[in-house]
């Protein structure tokens, strides 16, 4: 069989140690569509069986868009979680949790609920379920060190276009 050329991206967990290597050792290896360059790392890694040599890419503009876009959907996310009131049911508002992270990032925060007793009207003990949230700042760290490099499918990081109902 002779040489064989893949090319494929791998998930950030199997990916996090190419990640590590510092920007000043990328060079440039082609441009792209808008003719900015694409830095690029050589190295070997070893998965699914066998030895690999893989070139990871960084791109500074995918870097600042991802960059956006976590900064958004940080603050977003946030937000709404310190805003929500305590709820009835620990399964519902956990449900509300998991369905406001959006799914790449499920990894990168913290989050469940909290119970606590709460007064009615009535003066009556009850338990409510609060939910928090936060991001690891050693996680955090380690994302923003990966944006910008082609290690995922760069289509989890890109922010959605808001859809129009016709």
């Amino acid at each position: 069989m002779g040489a064989v050329h893949v090319i494929a991206t791998l998930d950030r967990v199997k990916a996090r140690p190419l990640f590590e290597v510092p920007l000043n050792q990328y060079r440039e290896v082609a441009k792209d569509g808008q003719l900015q360059p694409v830095h690029g790392y050589a190295t070997k890694w070893h998965g699914y069986g066998r030895d690999w040599r893989v070139l990871v890419t960084y791109r500074k503009g995918t870097a600042e868009e991802q960059r956006e876009g976590w900064e958004a959907t940080k603050k977003r996310v946030l937000t709404k979680v310190a805003e929500w009131k305590p709820g009835r049911s620990q399964k519902s508002v956990m449900r509300r949790l998991v369905q406001l992270v959006p799914r790449p990032f499920h990894g990168v925060f913290e989050y469940g609920v909290e119970k606590e007793l709460m007064a009615r009207k009535d003066g009556v003990m009850v338990p409510r379920f609060r939910p928090y949230c936060r991001v690891p700042t050693e996680v955090e760290e380690r994302l923003r060190a990966s944006l910008g490099e082609d290690g995922p499918s760069s289509r989890t990081w890109r922010r959605r276009r808001p859809r129009t109902r016709s």
